[in-house]
């Protein structure tokens, strides 16, 4: 409990950044499939291209009537104007059900002590291992066993998803060191996800159609409702449970009584992490951590303000953490000689961007003291360089990775904060995962794009005699596009069989074989 108390913002941001970008690869070295929870994995290592496939059986299903039947987060006007913050609180057992948390953290102690003494990851023994199991291989009875120590949630969780908004009340903006925030209860959620998950997929081994849904739904309204959170990791993680809850689904539209649920799936909010607070917050996130970069402007300053301003800059910066390509931490904070060392070595790129670029006065610029002429070129230069990479929320996706200015982004940051020497490493620390926050969006939107698709073909072999059309432009209810590229998903109907696909940009293909039940 200790350890996960201590991580902080930075961290799970990156950790989290750089698990949803490569965990669908699940590192396979071989062009031999590998089994990996419900998917057959294996990496091509001429293209470099992982493909995660699953074969669904499904049977013909016709369009529900009415056709809005089935919703998986209510509308506006059925959700109450509440804050559902205060439910999931208490399912996590942070509140009244203490006693409950207690027994839960002693149950997971005793796992890790299991797993230590008898050699065996962690991974491979019950509960866990059955979060990578299909409703059919549940070993049922001791499932019910393990989810009755947390019945007292699922009516906890049920209000929740009845509630509109999401607020911690965290008042983020009077904190002094944002990046040493700890966010215990959102790490917990994933817990609660998976607790879930595992209630869902036992409820469809159970053949209870309608309560598996229910939990769908109520994972999409946790996912959708973390979005709501001002960091960028509760809307990440949120995204995790958005995945975790697809999957599910995935299973429940295998069992030959699940009904349709193209207007289901149709309706949820699009796009369902939307990340808004979380990006209005990284955008300004620099100047709320190093909030003496706020000063720095073009009004000449002596030397005893800047002797003060480094202090504080030193004091600001310690728990910021500077990613690298893997995601993983490289170096903490800056300390005074490696910031003087900064400012000597990029005065004359920062005197000379100031002038150049930005069109100053050179008596001006050159009468600065360097520690200003380095500090204003960086603060001009993180504001030029957020805004072109944050613009790119406002338009469609499939819009923005279409645009060679979108495709060339990376080089032309690398190209101008090189202008500035190791004072243009700082945007290297804050602005090199907004494009991940881009693709994690849109990944989720794909795997809803694949469900509906799936619906609308069970839709399709209802009224046809259980065959699968040829086309996608054959389908009565349309499918969606891919949102990456805003063009159709790509469909093949070979020899009885229809294969729906799709690859995202961390080279990741996305297939699933479906075939009619007879």
């Amino acid at each position: 409990m200790e350890t996960e108390m201590q991580i902080t913002k930075m961290k799970l941001v990156s950790f989290l950044l750089f698990s949803l970008t490569f965990f669908s690869s699940n590192l396979v070295r071989s062009d031999e499939p590998k089994r990996d929870g419900n998917w057959m994995v294996a990496k091509d290592e001429a293209t470099g291209v992982t493909t995660r496939k699953m074969d669904l059986t499904l049977s013909p299903k016709k369009e529900c009537k009415p056709a809005l039947r089935y919703r998986l987060i209510a509308d506006g006007f059925d959700l109450l104007d509440e804050n559902s913050a205060i439910y999931y609180l208490k399912a996590l057992g942070f509140l009244e059900q203490r006693q409950s948390l207690e027994l839960l953290m002693k149950e997971r102690a005793q796992l890790r002590k299991t797993a230590e003494e008898s050699g065996k990851l962690i991974e491979s023994l019950p509960p866990i291992v059955w979060e990578n199991q299909t409703p059919a291989e549940l070993p049922l009875d001791k499932v019910k066993e393990h989810l009755s120590r947390t019945k007292f949630q699922t009516p906890i969780l049920a209000e929740a998803a009845k509630r509109k908004h999401f607020s911690m009340d965290r008042n983020i903006r009077s904190v002094d060191d944002p990046a040493m925030y700890l966010l215990p209860e959102i790490q917990s959620m994933r817990e609660l996800a998976r607790a879930q998950s595992l209630r869902c997929r036992f409820a469809i081994a159970e053949g209870r159609i309608e309560d598996a849904f229910t939990i769908l739904g109520q994972q999409f309204a946790l996912a959708r409702h973390l979005d709501q959170d001002s960091f960028l990791v509760s809307a990440l993680v949120g995204s995790a449970i958005a995945v975790i809850a697809w999957e599910d689904s995935l299973h429940l539209l295998q069992h030959p009584e699940c009904p349709n649920l193209y207007w289901a799936f149709a309706s949820l909010p699009t796009p369902l992490i939307k990340m808004e607070n979380a990006m209005d917050f990284e955008r300004q996130f620099f100047f709320e951590q190093v909030k003496v970069m706020r000063e720095v402007d073009e009004t000449p300053r002596d030397a005893s303000y800047w002797q003060a301003f480094i202090e504080k800059f030193e004091q600001q910066v310690r728990n910021l953490e500077f990613p690298t390509a893997d995601g993983s931490p490289d170096k903490q904070g800056m300390d005074r000689a490696t910031i003087d060392a900064m400012i000597t070595d990029s005065h004359a790129g920062a005197k000379k961007y100031l002038i150049e670029d930005l069109g100053m006065d050179r008596k001006i610029v050159e009468a600065y003291p360097k520690t200003q002429a380095v500090f204003l070129a960086m603060k001009r230069m993180f504001e030029y360089l957020r805004d072109e990479g944050f613009k790119w929320r406002f338009v469609p996706f499939a819009t923005a990775y279409a645009s060679a200015e979108y495709q060339k982004m990376d080089s032309d940051f690398r190209e101008m904060t090189a202008k500035l020497g190791p004072a243009g490493d700082v945007r290297g620390m804050l602005l090199s995962g907004f494009q991940s926050m881009f693709n994690v969006q849109q990944r989720i939107q794909v795997k809803i794009a694949m469900t509906q698709t799936i619906e609308s073909l069970r839709d399709y072999a209802g009224t046809n005699e259980g065959k699968l059309p040829s086309s996608l432009t054959d389908l009565r209810l349309p499918a969606p596009v891919d949102p990456f590229n805003g063009k159709p998903i790509q469909y093949e109907l070979k020899d009885g069989y229809a294969v729906l696909s799709t690859q995202d940009f961390s080279k990741v293909k996305w297939q699933l074989t479906m075939r009619v039940r007879n």
